[in-house]
């Protein structure tokens, strides 16, 4: 075969036409409903085809590659997928699975499977000390094996048509989302045997009015209760030593709740926006709460931690041994006039939002007591916010932006008086257009993202041109240091009294779309250096390989 230059060209031209149409990572292959990733000589089912309708039969093996692992949520969103087989070869399934696979009836495992086995349609371990997954499709009542000892993560998620279910005493642990959404269920009983009971175990459970948790229970989890709105009671028994943040949340019927002596522990906005709730009652004897008209306090009542929603009281005047009022504290309460001593130096989060005393407040800036709560309406642009003097803290999200408000907000600085002792958490989150912040020598806390941060679309980022004038060996300072944040010392002798304006440029805003297309650009920017670096080789070496033909054809040529 005579080999030209021409013919030399359109090899090497066709040659990187088949490099440049190759995927870069080739791990993933569609057959069928079922998508596939091969890894150390093993199969994995990434995803399946949402669309898929009636039973479906996994193979035991793949392109002679053995079917070993199903993916996290490899089946989510089959919602017309009625029956599943797994065969004796699948050793490994992932989390979520099966979410949202809301007409599947049953699961069954081939027969010598030595990781997993099925009973009637339900998955469990090889043992049935464990219950992975009850089909979200089936209906009626159901009565958990004695055999069961761990209830899995999102087990009986979105059974909405379980009526009832039976949970023996061999159970030790019901799992995260457990009985998430089974909205049919009207009672359950947790037995003596029972020790945790993991975060969104029984939420949105709207139809549970009637839940009997055992003296056994140590800890229950965050969220555990959350918008079970026909709950209307619950009495936590004395072995109970934490409650996790919101774990009754949104329980609009709960009337009342009483708390043992054992609980050490109760987090962030517990009894949010229990709209029925008229008292919370805690144990004379416990050493970390206590209760005084129905409303919950730390023992040494320091801390306001929540007023129920339904008291009727119009007015209510916070005990002047309170220095901190909780998140939430005052959740959707009725309330016309809440007084605030002075003693009181932090504010958490929504304390106040939905009240009728938040309501009556002018627009603008807004206190609570000598707490600056934040700024009721919308901020006008060219905006510098001026907290009076006298402030002695800044509540916990004061003047937080959501992503959509940061887009046209109008404040462009801020004056702390050299009163404020504290800042709290985001309390300027995605306040962008704060380019410089002096903080005064009298702040000693600061909390976290106060500043220099802001929510874009996927996460949490911080703003790049923020500068600190802060003083040595102040909070200041080392907030600035530990965020990795610029800053300039003031000097010993600058007066702290100096309205210390931040000030921002009024016409050039901090663009975040820009900002998170430039990190998209860098990204696809890198993957095309590759490309381009895998072109470049090949092309060197296809021209190599010409070089070599042509020295050929001439010595062959040669006499």
């Amino acid at each position: 075969m005579k080999l030209t230059v021409k013919k030399i060209m359109a090899l090497m031209i066709a040659g990187l036409m088949l490099i440049v149409a190759m995927p870069l990572n080739a791990t993933a292959v569609t057959q069928d409903v079922l998508s596939y990733e091969v890894t150390n000589g093993k199969a994995t089912i990434v995803s399946c085809d949402q669309a898929v309708v009636g039973k479906l039969t996994i193979p035991d093996t793949w392109g002679g590659y053995p079917v070993t692992r199903i993916g996290e949520q490899a089946f989510s969103g089959c919602e017309k997928l009625i029956g599943l087989a797994i065969p004796t070869s699948v050793t490994s399934i992932g989390n979520e699975a099966f979410q949202m696979c809301y007409a599947l009836r049953s699961i069954s495992i081939g027969a010598g499977n030595p990781a997993y086995i099925d009973e009637n349609g339900v998955l469990f371990n090889k043992s049935k000390t464990e219950l992975i997954q009850y089909p979200a499709g089936k209906k009626g009542s159901y009565s958990i094996p004695n055999s069961v000892k761990n209830i899995g993560d999102n087990a009986f998620s979105a059974c909405f048509d379980l009526t009832s279910v039976t949970i023996p005493n061999s159970v030790k642990i019901i799992g995260n989302n457990a009985f998430h959404l089974c909205s049919a269920i009207i009672k359950v009983t947790i037995p003596d045997s029972v020790t945790s009971i993991g975060e969104e175990a029984f939420s949105d459970c709207e139809g549970l009015k009637s839940i009997t948790i055992a003296n056994s229970v140590t800890s229950i989890g965050d969220f555990a209760f959350s918008s079970c709105d026909g709950l209307t009671s619950i009495a936590i028994p004395d072995s109970v030593k934490s409650i996790g943040h919101s774990a009754f949340e949104h329980c609009y019927a709960l009337k009342n709740i009483d708390i043992s002596e054992s609980v050490k522990s109760i987090g962030d906005e517990t009894f949010s926006d229990c709209r029925k709730l008229t008292s919370i009652n805690v144990s004379n004897a416990n050493k970390f709460y206590s209760s005084e008209n129905g409303v919950l306090f730390n023992k040494s009542k320091t801390e306001l931690i929540r007023y129920p929603s339904n008291k009727t009281d119009s007015s209510y005047t916070v005990p002047n041994s309170v220095i901190s009022i909780g998140k939430g504290a005052f959740d959707s309460c009725g309330l016309a006039n809440i007084i605030i001593p002075d003693s009181v130096a932090s504010i958490g989060a929504r304390a106040f939002i939905n009240t009728t005393w938040y309501d009556k407040q002018p627009d603008g800036v807004f206190y609570a007591g000598k707490v600056v709560c934040g700024y009721k309406g919308d901020i006008p642009d060219n905006t510098v916010i001026l907290i009076k003097s006298g402030t002695i803290g800044i509540a916990e999200g004061a003047f937080e932006l959501t992503y959509e408000e940061a887009q046209n907000s109008g404040m462009i600085g801020v004056s702390i008086p050299n009163t404020v002792t504290n800042i709290g958490n985001r309390a300027f989150f995605s306040c962008s257009e704060l380019k410089s912040v002096t903080i005064p020598k009298s702040v000693v806390s600061i909390g976290e993202q106060a500043f220099g941060y802001w929510a874009s679309l996927d996460y949490d980022e911080k703003i790049s041109d923020l500068t600190f004038n802060c003083f040595a060996n102040s909070a200041g300072l080392k907030y600035a240091k530990e965020n990795g944040f610029k800053y300039k010392i003031l000097p010993a002798s600058a007066a702290a009294t100096d309205p210390t304006v931040a000030t921002g440029s009024v016409t050039t805003n901090f663009n975040r779309s820009t900002t998170a297309a430039s990190i998209a650009n860098n990204s696809d920017m890198g993957n095309k250096i590759i490309v381009l670096a895998v072109v470049l080789t090949a092309v060197v070496l296809l021209a190599l390989a010409a070089i070599a033909v042509l020295v050929n054809v001439k010595k062959k040529k040669k006499p």
